[in-house]
């Protein structure tokens, strides 16, 4: 499913649940004016980080995570925007920001098989390659060489 992968109002529950508010509904109007945007700023940052890193479009919607972080995204941007409106702990609030994470997070579908920017995907430990090597641990290039099974560095004039 293409995104945004969360809703506004799942946003705004989560709004409520942050500020032990019962109905979410009851929240201020300029949360409801605010979360939509988050929403999708969220969205956006989540696609900047992934396809800058490579990842397709329709890698990124079939990621596991993808709603999770939306929500966090969001749930981060509509209290960053409604900072100036109340009393928020920045500190409280970075916790919510996971858009760090997204530039070194290893992205895998709802089975669990990893997804490899370009395209790629298999069970972990798959050889996508072809170079005898499984790719969840270390078939990627390495320095001059590559690693094999045992995690050790081999050069490209070594032979065995």
């Amino acid at each position: 499913m293409p995104g945004p992968y969360v809703t506004a109002d799942a946003v705004q529950q989560g709004i409520a649940d942050i500020l032990k508010v019962a109905d979410p509904t009851t929240l201020e109007a300029y949360y409801t004016r605010i979360i939509p945007d988050a929403v999708g700023r969220a969205y956006q940052d989540i696609l900047a980080a992934l396809l800058g890193r490579g990842y397709t479009a329709a890698q990124i919607d079939n990621w596991g995570s993808n709603a999770v972080y939306n929500r966090d995204i969001a749930l981060f941007w509509t209290l960053t925007l409604a900072g100036g409106l109340g009393a928020y702990s920045d500190q409280q609030i970075a916790k919510l920001d996971r858009r760090p994470e997204l530039a070194k997070i290893t992205l895998t579908d709802a089975g669990g098989n990893v997804l490899f920017p370009g395209g790629g995907e298999g069970p972990a430990g798959a050889d996508l390659n072809g170079s005898g090597v499984p790719d969840s641990f270390g078939g990627a290039a390495v320095g001059g060489g590559r690693l094999d099974q045992t995690y050790w560095r081999t050069n490209l004039d070594t032979h065995f």
